[in-house]
């Protein structure tokens, strides 16, 4: 490992910082919730012993001991703080408050004492310079490392337990449930109404926007666009049967909708707005800088995964005297709200639906024949073969739910006279046709320089005229990487 040798310099001398780290708080009360103080108290009480003055308490809270220091938010000032001079070091109750992997845990050693600070527990060697003192702190350290995994080995398993049986993991219920005295989910006869009507809304043509504000409206709560397909994808609204992690429930809450309906608001695929590999750069030409101008072309730094990582469209003029830059991510989403706004009206779908009898017929059968197998004298008449029968029955049936979906979301709902706006459309363009319908709605957008991290101001330069014209509907096949689950 290696480890300096700390330095008693002045540094040492300052206060300490006293750390603490709670993995999970979960639904504790903050009167109930003791561990952040006993912690505080007992790496005080250490510190006093040995001699140490201690300061400034840092906590971070619902952060895994697997988390790298600099990735959490306490620990990474407390570090800025011990380099600036500003503290002495670390102390902690325990060497696993520090952290739970070893790897971090020496690089977080060699950071502090490098820095000059100390960085003690009552657990930790005397000198973990010294051989026998550097192996049991990577020991200790190893010792936690398992205890942690073997803790998340036995809180999955505690999970999968929980889902085969029914029973809700967590506090948020999804939305058409409510949670029986025993933790199971059964129809709530009040919401499950709202989430039917979603998927009917979904197959009309309405775009994620429009459907979070439509949840906004029905429940009194906070929705966001990038929320909804997530709740539209969940199979428990079509099976009636809870998923987590490849488990499924053997406990039936009841489904909200058929799996025709299902399976026909998963198409198209959702468009991230400019995000997709062919639409990155989705104001290229639009943008303009209020100084000069020119047109604002992309821009990328090379230090990817910092800050200055960040997408940018920026004026490359040297010789503009206020040359605009800003962050691509911002820049598109109040552009893309101002059109919305804007829009008057987009024809997105035509009044002509196929005949969609001979496939509801194909799902009708294939749904019969597969609840004819799970008969009981089926069971006995088929013996061995029953198994591969019952899955070959059940495959049919999905097969027939797709292609009826799949028919459902090309076809949409019959909207004979109707005309959606752009919100309503917006998620399903593709992003060319994202790109020309803003530019029926401006013909330039102008961005003024402001300091970093102001918001940016805008000028639009709106169409005098806007030739609308119908927008062909054509789901479009993505390959979409889910990202982390938004919160609503």
């Amino acid at each position: 490992m290696g480890m300096p040798i700390p330095q008693e310099d002045s540094r040492s001398r300052r206060p300490l910082i006293v750390y603490v780290r709670v993995s999970r708080k979960g639904d504790r009360a903050d009167e109930k919730f003791y561990s952040p103080r006993e912690q505080e108290e007992r790496a005080r009480s250490f510190a006093a012993t040995k001699g140490y003055a201690t300061g400034e308490v840092i906590q971070d809270i619902d952060v895994s001991g697997g988390t790298h220091p600099l990735e959490r938010p306490g620990m990474a000032r407390a570090l800025e703080a011990i380099k600036a001079g500003e503290a002495g070091g670390l102390v902690a109750y325990s060497l696993d408050r520090l952290s739970r992997d070893p790897n971090h845990g020496e690089w977080l050693v060699r950071e502090v004492t490098e820095a000059g600070g100390i960085i003690t527990t009552p657990d930790m060697p005397e000198d973990i310079t010294s051989p026998s003192g550097e192996f049991t702190f990577s020991m200790l350290l190893g010792v936690a490392r398992l205890y942690r995994r073997t803790a998340g080995e036995r809180l999955q398993s505690a999970k999968a337990r929980a889902v085969s049986q029914g029973i809700l993991i967590g506090n948020t219920l999804p939305l058409g449930y409510r949670k029986r005295e025993d933790r199971r989910m059964v129809l709530d006869p009040e919401t499950a109404p709202i989430v039917a009507e979603l998927y009917q809304r979904r197959l009309a043509g309405d775009g994620y926007g429009v459907l979070a504000h439509f949840l906004k409206e029905r429940t009194g709560r906070p929705w966001n666009r990038k929320s909804v397909p997530y709740m539209l994808a969940n199979p428990l609204y079509h099976t009636g049967y809870m998923h987590h992690a490849g488990v499924v429930s053997d406990f039936e809450a009841g489904a909200i909708v058929d799996a025709a309906t299902w399976h026909a608001a998963q198409r198209p695929k959702h468009v991230q707005d400019g995000r997709t590999a062919k639409g990155r750069w989705l104001l290229t030409g639009l943008l303009r800088c209020a100084s000069c101008n020119r047109r604002l072309v992309p821009w990328r730094s090379s230090k990817s995964g910092t800050r200055g990582g960040k997408p940018r469209y920026r004026c490359d003029s040297t010789g503009c005297e206020a040359r605009a830059s800003v962050r691509a991510d911002i820049v598109e989403w109040l552009v893309v709200e101002e059109a919305m706004r804007l829009s008057m009206g987009l024809v997105a779908r035509s009044a002509e639906a196929p005949d969609l009898a001979v496939l509801a017929t194909a799902l009708d059968d294939a749904t019969r024949r597969f609840e004819q197998v799970q008969a009981p004298e089926a069971q006995d008449a088929l013996g061995d073969a029953w198994a591969a029968t019952a899955k070959e029955r059940r495959e049919a049936r999905d097969a027939a739910a797709t292609a009826l979906g799949a028919a459902r979301a090309e076809a949409g709902v019959p909207i004979e006279g109707r005309v959606l706006n752009l919100g309503q459309v917006w998620d399903d363009l593709a992003p060319e046709q994202q790109r020309e319908a803003l530019t029926w709605h401006f013909d330039a957008v102008h961005v003024h320089k402001v300091g970093r991290g102001e918001e940016p101001q805008l000028s639009y330069t709106v169409r005098a005229t806007r030739p609308y014209r119908p927008i062909e509907y054509q789901p479009i096949e993505l390959t979409w990487q889910r990202p982390g689950d938004p919160s609503a």
